[in-house]
Formats: structure tokens, sequence, C-alpha cells
């Protein structure tokens, strides 16, 4: 049986079959027929309650017994805190410092009294080098966010919900930052020969995909901010790379105050939150629609909302991002 399918099976009874909507007001806008793939209405509000699962199920039943260990920037974290406790499997959650509260918070309370909270570290990378290290001085099983295969195919789920819907797709567009979305996507429509256009999104603070891709390899890059804390990461998977380099038809990247013009649009035109990670695809468009005219008009494109975790309390920057940004442009 396909890995792909396997996965399904066996994450489903626990995730949402996530909507595909279409979206009028951006589809007449580009002449087009755009829908959202609604994964901020997933469990967990994130796609990666997907990956996290089809990895933890998939364990031995003396891993699972030692425990498990996680570093995220959030929504990681919260599907494995949601596996740990459904799966009723210990586990240790690392977080950096700039992790949002509402995102610890939402962690907290889908956590059950069998995982730790570890808050430590000024980026993600610094956070992923301890829980590593106590990942191997305590004998667990690290949950990678993104470089995992059984991760990346609990990822591509999403592909086969898409490529089994009603509506075939022939542009996806997703966000990037350690590249597991997109590499599990792009993968199973690969693997089942569908010929769709794949196209990932990064934050231009930190395009390490781009700058992965540019070099020949995987090479870590500081990210400028951590705005879009979903997305910036600063060094992307071997496995991850492999993938995106070799299947992915472009990226694209976006500035923080077209992410930031993008969500408030997203939630006065359409009543959809999304977190700046989950608007990227949206914010693509325009770019694309200038530069690959052909993979927009008169096609199928899906846009991977891929999160809806927004910290309530961030809306006056992203206000305030959004007329800076708009200011610019008007200049």
């Amino acid at each position: 049986m396909n890995k792909f399918i396997e996965a399904y099976i066996r994450i489903s009874p626990y995730i949402k079959k996530t909507p595909l909507e279409y979206n009028k007001r951006l589809s007449d806008k580009f002449n087009s027929k755009i829908y959202f793939k609604r994964e901020d209405l997933q469990i967990c509000r994130s796609f990666k309650i997907r990956g996290a699962l089809n990895k933890i199920i998939t364990l031995s039943d003396q891993h699972k017994q030692n425990g498990i260990v996680c570093a995220s920037a959030g929504n990681h974290a919260q599907g494995v805190a949601f596996s740990s406790q459904e799966l009723n499997i210990s586990a240790d959650i690392f977080l950096p410092n700039i992790t949002p509260l509402q995102k610890i918070n939402r962690i907290k309370y889908l956590m059950g009294d069998n995982t730790k909270l570890h808050i430590i570290g000024d980026t993600f990378n610094e956070c992923l080098k301890e829980a590593l290290y106590y990942t191997e001085e305590h004998n667990k099983t690290f949950i990678h966010p993104y470089n995992d295969e059984d991760v990346i195919i609990g990822q591509g789920t999403i592909g086969l919900e898409l490529l089994n819907s009603d509506i075939i797709p022939d542009t996806i567009i997703g966000t990037v930052g350690g590249g597991g979305l997109m590499a599990g996507i792009s993968l199973y429509g690969d693997s089942n020969i569908h010929n769709v256009s794949y196209i990932g999104v990064e934050t231009s603070s930190c395009p390490s995909m781009t700058r992965s891709i540019e070099n020949g390899g995987p090479i870590e890059i500081t990210p400028l901010d951590n705005f879009v804390d979903g997305a910036s990461v600063s060094l992307v998977g071997d496995k991850t790379y492999d993938i995106c380099s070799r299947l992915l038809n472009n990226i694209y990247d976006v500035e923080n105050g077209k992410i930031c013009e993008t969500m408030i649009e997203l939630y006065q035109d359409d009543g959809i939150i999304t977190e700046p990670a989950g608007a990227m695809s949206v914010c693509a468009l325009d770019d694309i629609y200038k530069n690959q005219r052909e993979l927009i008009v008169n096609q199928n494109v899906v846009c991977i909302l891929s999160g809806g975790n927004n910290d309530i309390t961030r809306y006056p920057e992203i206000v305030d991002k959004c007329l800076q940004y708009q200011g610019s442009n008007d200049v």
C-alpha cells in the first residue's frame, strides 16, 4: 500500500479532513479559480498535527515507553502535545523564547500531566540544539518538526486530500519554513504522477531554502527577524532540501509588511484568522501573477492556509507593519 495512504489511515481518526474553499474575491482579481485549503481549521489550528501524529504512532512500544522530545516554535509542539495526550506517551517540549504567548497557552491546554515544557534559546536553532542534547542524554526519541520521513509523509496527506478531491489543482502554493509541508505535498503528487506546479513561499527575512538551493545544499543563515515565528527556520533539513530542490517549480519570498496586509485582508474580507506563516501562500499570488502568470490565469490554484494560531495582542504590530508597507509602496 502507498505510504501516504497508510499514513492517512493511521492518522485519520485524530484529524480533520479540512475543507477546500473557493474564494471569489481573489478568483476575480486573478482571473482564476482560487481555493483555500483550510489547515487553519485543523486540530491544533495547524497542519503540523499530521506529521507529528504519523511519526509518533509508528514508534515501537519501547520508544513510546521511553518518551518523546520535540523542539518547536509553537505549532509542531501543539501537535506533539495533543498526540502525547491521546496516546498516553510522556513528552518533553522545547520552545524558544520567541514563541508567542498564545501558542504557549494552547500547548498547555492540549498537553497532559505527562508533558513538560522547556522554554530555552533565543532562536529556534538554539532551542533545537538543547532539545537534541536532552534527547540523547535521557534516551528518548526526538520528533523532528520537518526533517523526518514519517513527518514529511504525514504532511503529504494534505496532498492526498487535494489530489483526490473534486477540484484537481493545477498549482499548489504553500509556506516553506523547514520545508516539511511542501516536501510532503509535492512528493505525494510526484509519486502519483500528478501534473501539478508546486510553489513554495518563504519570508524575505529568512529565505533559508532559497539560499540552500543557491548553495547546492543546506546552509545555515541568520534570520533578520523572527516576526514569522512559524517559518523563520535558519537551517532547512537535508531530507526536505532534497525533495524541495527537486520538485518545487519555484520559491517566492514575501516581506513582513505584505504578510500583515494579507492577514488583515483575510480577516476583514473573508473572516479568516491566520498567523503570519499561515497567510504566506496568499501573499505570493501577486508576484506569481506578475512573473509566472500561466500558473494562475484560468487555473485551479490552491493556497494552503497552514496555520491560524495568532495572538490577538500582535494585531497592533500587524496593523503598523501593514501601514508602513503600504506607505512605502505609495511613494
